[in-house]
């Protein structure tokens, strides 16, 4: 804050030094104006002190003045005493965070104790005005002990570190997924760490891809620097769910002891330095070096875009670049198709035979009709539209396609492979019409003029004089395959062990031997049109031999299969292979996470008359790899349009902790029969009621308005005491994810509030906290002020009187001039409870003006 004199005797004058503004009904003046709500006040302060006399004195005043003046009156009213609780600064410094805050709660005036040197008193408020004025640090600070905390000086720049600690560990925005520490000093590391990579790699992205170990392990390594030169110099993307970019990071910063920035200044073409190995860059190195022209070159155009890391660090891909009879280069993370058009058409004339390139291989996440490649993946609008995309950048993607078969050689050995998911396969993404005849011919349209990419890329190689053989593309998705034929002259290709059927332009070979339920569905649509009695009699080959499967991906060809043969239409099967998409990575708990593939989100994708034959089997006990919140994700989405599942999914979300819960359960998407009210008012299920209740809040009060049907529920299992009870299981449900105080003030009855003044019988006396200030220095807690710890600076232009007790009438002990600081511990009304003197004073608050926080 600004310097000002702080003072606890300097700058007072006595009592007949001087008044403010003559007339004033300010609280500092000599003379009052009479009304009877002051003359109600000093006739009430003149009453007796004890709580009996004040009672009385209370009943009489509702009678003359009514209840709302009894309310400000009574604010005084104090249960009996209790004996005062001094600490020495050793005692204090021993406290954690959490026990100083409530010690100070119950004994507001801890700081008058004169045993305190005034060095350890300041520094010990500083402490906890720090602790108080970010209610965050309630749940992420708590169990930091006092002495380590003070002995960081808590200076605006470990201030800021730990605002960005306790940020990410209370989980109040989007950022890295800290974990609450007692270590100060750890907190504070990371919180440098944060503000540092927070800026430059975007706290969105952050949280999606980093996790706490990265950032301890730049501690460690001391490797801030080092990433944020990469960032600079290179302009990776850190964006795999499960944070392997990172991972993939250390690996290659610190186990292979490759600079990428060195590399840089080589490959100037690539981006992505951590997303391959050390042999894949060395050899890259190794080709620019060679002879150009003597061998056939080959290209990778690969991928910016890698949610989920599957092309990271891949073998495969290695053994690609490194095949001594190519010459093989790689362009990676362009920003756009124009600027690897541009670098296809330099690295054919600089190393191809005759200026052209022999292959080429687009890598990246791949659909029926498009392929990720180029463009921000952070930015998903523009990265999206930088990818060959057939549905949405047709006449970009078109022109890019030619582009690139322009500069290929017109010969035998010309390879052009699509090296992502499904781009051989035909998806009908139509809306079908409600008669099924009518969506018969819907389909069939469809697969007539949408072909995938790889045949549109066949096409126009057809178009240009190549033979349309030399394309690859995929049926099916994929994992890491071989890229390396060896039968066919070390050529690119796409080599699946596992699903040998893969790139087979036969698709009725897909149907019987596919191992990717999307593809093998969409293969069966296909196929259905160009002969329904074959198809069949594929798919009940493919049933009888999957009869014993337990792996999620086999049981649901099995069932979808099943379910198609039952139905019959085309149609049918055509909504059982939309079903096959979000469902095929039950198996991985990343993909259940929101936003992944197999999101409760992307389930609601399932139209309701393939639900039921269909979720029952893949939450049935006959699934031996299904993921751990699969269940959770699944009956979410099921509940989303069946109210009847409402109850299992609740059942689901009791296994879980809120903490846990956030990743999989957005309370933004609860629409449809998922509302907050259509949650609350479930019956039974406690314990997961209990649980979306305090999702729903955290998510709504974080927009500013807390969910009334959230804060009714909560309000109830709270009933009539000022904490939960042990059964309403509050404790376990916000492990690591809030704590009780935080809720309590989102559902309006905050803890260091004072009791409501009024009893709900107008005419009893009002509840009366527990005293916890000592007025007379006798060792007995007396007087109850609401806690806070604040600075106030003194504005009044002549002086302002400073009380024993919080009223016009009472006893003047000191005049303080304007400019004085003054310590505040509490508030009475409309007064401030101030530590003066080893003594509690009381302050107007009307010329008094709070200081942000104390530096």
């Amino acid at each position: 804050m600004v310097s000002r004199t702080r003072t606890r005797v300097a700058g007072s004058r006595s009592p007949a030094g001087g008044s403010q503004r003559h007339g004033s009904s300010r609280a500092g003046s000599v003379v009052q104006r009479s009304s009877p709500s002051s003359q109600s006040t000093r006739s009430f302060a003149s009453a007796p002190r004890g709580v009996a006399g004040l009672a009385d004195s209370a009943l009489a005043l509702q009678r003359t003045v009514g209840n709302a003046a009894t309310a400000v009156l009574m604010r005084d009213v104090v249960a009996p005493p209790t004996p005062a609780v001094a600490h020495t600064t050793a005692e204090l410094d021993a406290m954690k965070l959490g026990e100083f805050h409530e010690f100070a709660r119950g004994q507001a005036d801890w700081s008058t104790n004169p045993a305190i040197a005034a060095a350890d008193r300041r520094a010990l408020i500083k402490v906890l005005e720090w602790y108080r004025a970010d209610q965050s640090l309630g749940t992420t600070a708590s169990e930091m002990t006092v002495s380590a905390t003070r002995a960081t000086n808590l200076t605006p720049q470990v201030r800021a570190r730990l605002a960005r600690y306790s940020a990410a560990a209370a989980k109040s925005h989007d950022t890295v997924d800290l974990t609450v520490k007692d270590d100060v000093t750890k907190a504070i590391d990371q919180g440098e760490v944060l503000e540092a990579v927070e800026p430059a790699l975007g706290a969105a992205q952050l949280k999606t891809s980093m996790r706490e170990a990265h950032v301890d392990r730049l501690i460690t390594e001391r490797g801030l620097a080092n990433l944020l030169a990469y960032h600079q110099a290179c302009h990776p993307s850190f964006e795999a769910s499960g944070g392997e970019d990172f991972d993939d990071y250390f690996t290659m910063r610190y186990a292979e002891g490759n600079d990428p920035v060195a590399l840089k200044a080589g490959l100037t073409t690539v981006h992505n330095f951590h997303r391959f190995e050390k042999a894949a860059l060395t050899g890259l190195t190794t080709n620019l070096g060679k002879v150009p022209g003597a061998q056939p070159a080959a290209l990778i155009l690969h991928s910016s875009h890698d949610h989920n890391a599957a092309f990271h660090r891949d073998p495969n891909l290695t053994a690609l670049i490194t095949r001594p009879s190519f010459l093989t280069l790689l362009v990676e993370g362009e920003p756009s198709l124009e600027a690897i058009q541009g670098d296809v058409a330099r690295l054919g004339r600089q190393f191809g035979r005759r200026g052209k390139i022999t292959e080429i291989m687009v890598a990246g996440h791949g659909e029926s009709r498009s392929i990720e490649l180029a463009g921000d993946p952070t930015a998903r609008g523009g990265g999206a539209s930088q990818n060959i995309d057939l549905e949405h950048n047709k006449a970009r993607s078109t022109k890019f396609l030619n582009a690139l078969l322009a500069n290929m050689e017109h010969s035998p050995q010309a390879r052009f492979v699509l090296n992502g998911c499904l781009t051989a396969s035909v998806a009908v993404n139509t809306p079908l019409a409600a008669n099924p005849a009518a969506a018969d011919a819907q389909i069939r349209t469809a697969l007539a003029t949408q072909p995938s990419l790889a045949a549109y890329t066949a096409d126009l190689a057809r178009r240009q004089g190549m033979d349309p053989n030399a394309f690859v593309g995929a049926s099916g998705s994929f994992g890491q395959v071989g890229l390396v034929d060896p039968a066919h002259g070390d050529q690119m290709s796409i080599i699946s062990a596992g699903d040998d059927q893969l790139v087979n332009p036969d698709k009725f070979e897909y149907v019987r031997h596919g191992i990717n339920p999307t593809g093998a569905v969409r293969a069966v649509v296909e196929c259905w049109v160009r002969d329904e009695a074959r198809t069949r009699a594929k798919m009940t080959e493919r049933i009888t031999e999957l009869a014993g499967a337990t792996g999620l991906q086999q049981v649901l060809i099995r069932t979808l299969y099943t379910l198609a043969l039952a139905d019959g239409s085309l149609g049918g099967i055509q909504r059982l292979s939309k079903a096959a998409e979000p469902t095929e990575e039950l198996t991985s708990d990343n993909e259940c996470k929101r936003g992944g593939l197999s999101s409760a989100g992307a389930l609601t994708w399932v139209d309701a008359a393939v639900a039921p034959g269909l979720f029952p089997t893949l939450l049935g006990g006959g699934v031996t790899d299904r993921a751990a919140h699969a269940a959770l994700v699944v009956n979410q989405a099921w509940a989303f349009n069946v109210p009847a599942r409402r109850g299992a999914f609740l059942d689901e979300v009791a296994r879980f902790t809120c903490n846990d819960l956030l990743d999989f359960v957005d309370p933004r998407m609860l629409l449809g029969g998922l509302t907050p009210a259509a949650m609350m008012g479930e019956a039974g299920h406690e314990a997961g009621r209990l649980r979306m209740a305090l999702l729903v809040l955290r998510s709504s009060a974080g927009a500013g308005a807390a969910d009334p049907d959230a804060v009714a529920h909560l309000v109830g299992l709270l009933g009539a005491g000022p904490r939960f009870p042990a059964a309403a299981g509050l404790a376990p449900a916000i492990a690591g994810f809030t704590n009780e105080d935080a809720v309590l003030r989102m559902i309006g009855h905050d803890p260091d509030a004072a009791p409501a003044p009024v009893a709900a019988d107008p005419l009893a006396p009002p509840p009366a906290p527990t005293p916890n200030v000592d007025l007379d220095g006798d060792g007995t807690n007396d007087f109850y002020v609401t806690p806070m710890t604040r600075v106030a600076g003194v504005t009044a232009f002549s002086g302002l009187r400073v009380r024993d007790h919080p009223d016009l009438g009472a006893t003047v002990i000191k005049v303080l001039d304007r400019g004085i600081d003054v310590d505040v511990i509490g508030s009475s009304g409309r007064w401030y409870a101030v530590d003066l003197d080893n003594r509690t004073r009381f302050m107007h608050q009307s010329w008094l003006r709070l200081a942000r926080v104390s530096a």
